[in-house]
């Protein structure tokens, strides 16, 4: 705020891999802070890489990384392509590459095989769901967890209340945290961990939203949670 009322032409520059940070910062920022770069906050996105990119990054890597004569091409095009049909991005096709190696090398095989790779594939998920889970800001992790610890399932109406008593203990005043749960909410269903539901009949009365962890992750998110609270408490 200090800079940008004793500057002119000031430009801040916010570089992250963290989906949630322009909500969260409007959230927390000082009001005075937001009134002065809200108004000209452009968020710019860049799209993920190509199959292609995924490989030539993963190629660079290997010369440097793997000894010659114990990986292909081939098998470096397969890990690729996993990766950019699930999502796993840069950090994951050099994650999968390195642990699958690994498992080559234990065993006393000499070539980084499609085996090794798939047995990685398999616990990709996991690992994947709980990266994500400890980057989670406060607010939607607490929303994931109230689902978890009910079967996964519970209304907005009875989430948001939760929610909003949650907030008042820790002093957030209530339309702020209105919109700080549907922000998270938001997010949540943005990485398609929670879907909703309208029941009833329409919007108007008598009708409610269910809010529910998707069937798929389910049991990935309760293990992920249980994993993550277990490490806070030892931290």
């Amino acid at each position: 705020y200090i800079i940008s009322r004793s500057l002119s032409n000031v430009a801040v520059i916010l570089i992250t891999n963290k989906f949630w940070v322009p909500d969260y910062l409007a959230e927390k920022l000082d009001t005075r802070v937001q009134d002065t770069f809200s108004k000209r906050l452009k968020i710019i996105g860049f799209s993920d890489y190509t199959d292609n990119e995924l490989f030539e990054i993963l190629l660079d890597r290997a010369r440097i990384g793997f000894a010659d004569e114990t990986y292909s091409e081939d098998v470096l095009k397969y890990i690729a392509h996993l990766c950019f049909i699930n999502g796993w991005r840069a950090r994951g096709v050099i994650n999968i590459a390195k642990d699958a190696a690994e498992i080559a090398d234990e065993r006393g095989d000499e070539m980084l095989e499609h085996k090794h790779v798939d047995e990685i594939a398999k616990i990709i998920p996991q690992n994947e769901l709980k990266n994500i889970i400890k980057r989670l800001d406060p607010p939607t992790l607490n929303i994931l967890l109230y689902l978890a610890k009910r079967g996964g399932k519970g209304t907005e109406e009875d989430v948001l209340e939760w929610f909003k008593e949650k907030s008042r203990n820790e002093g957030l005043e209530g339309g702020r945290s209105r919109t700080t749960f549907y922000g998270a909410l938001s997010r949540l269903k943005g990485m398609e961990l929670v879907k909703s539901e309208i029941k009833g009949r329409g919007r108007g009365r008598g009708s409610f939203a269910t809010l529910w962890i998707t069937e798929m992750h389910y049991q990935l998110v309760r293990e992920s949670l249980v994993d993550f609270l277990k490490n806070e408490r030892m931290e």
